[in-house]
């Protein structure tokens, strides 16, 4: 079992050197749980995320919430709640204060684009980790396809991609579950 402390540590790890937004936030979560720490498997991190999509307020927040419960109980929710957004905090209060009197640096005006450029590295290591466990199967596969056309092509609203895609996952996995609430099939 994972123990508070450890808990307590990791997430805030995750919350003092996760830079870049909810994405890439939770990038590193799933690096830490997932990868380092083999706490989660794929699945329950891509159950996770999908929780935190599924939520009022950041993806990030909720996804790291929903890991802290599902580790360590109401306890692990709340010490997760507390330790990913108290580095962050702290670091906003600090950064917008300095970077007010620095924002026309050239330095930092660079800083800020090589920043933006790591960050998409890590949101696309991120969609290619959640692609590999989310589509596990046709069915899967053909819904995160359907998604990505429906925001990028057509503009759908992303609330209503993930309310159909809701809705279409359970009529077409109600009879497909393994006990634990995931899909026996891979593609």
């Amino acid at each position: 079992m994972v123990s508070m402390a450890q808990l307590l540590l990791t997430f805030l790890k995750v919350g003092a050197l996760g830079f870049g937004g909810p994405f890439a936030l939770l990038a590193l979560l799933e690096s830490e749980v997932v990868q380092k720490r083999h706490w989660l498997r794929p699945e329950e991190f891509a159950q996770s995320v999908a929780i935190g999509t599924l939520t009022p307020g950041p993806i990030f927040f909720a996804a790291a919430v929903h890991v802290g419960y599902r580790l360590r109980g109401f306890g692990g929710a709340a010490l997760a709640a507390v330790a990913c957004i108290l580095p962050g905090f702290g670091a906003a209060v600090l950064f917008a204060a300095l970077y007010l009197r620095v924002e026309s640096l050239p330095a930092v005006v660079g800083a800020a684009s090589g920043l933006a450029a790591g960050v998409t590295g890590l949101l696309l290591v991120l969609a290619v980790r959640q692609a590999r466990s989310l589509a596990r199967d046709w069915a899967g596969l053909s819904l995160a396809v359907l998604s990505f056309l429906a925001l990028a092509a057509l503009n759908l609203n992303p609330v209503w991609v993930i309310v159909i895609g809701a809705l279409l996952g359970a009529v077409l996995y109600r009879d497909q579950t393994d006990g634990h609430g995931l899909t026996g099939r891979r593609v």
